[in-house]
């Protein structure tokens, strides 16, 4: 499984956190909860860096 170097958590977490009954104990934590809007937060951002950097088409 790969991880995010920058918080030691499995790369796509933020995707079945919420729906995988694993972590169902997990789901009403505020804190748990905040972690994984950080993580979607930063897709997010990532996500729009990268739009951007296609429509320059310029990858360095």
């Amino acid at each position: 499984m790969v991880c995010d170097t920058a918080n030691g958590l499995p790369v796509g977490l933020e995707r079945y956190a919420m729906i995988d009954p694993l972590f169902e104990s997990l789901w009403n934590d505020p804190d748990f909860k905040a972690q994984i809007q950080r993580l979607k937060d930063k897709n997010a951002l990532l996500a729009q860096k990268l739009k951007e950097i296609e429509k320059k088409k310029t990858f360095d």
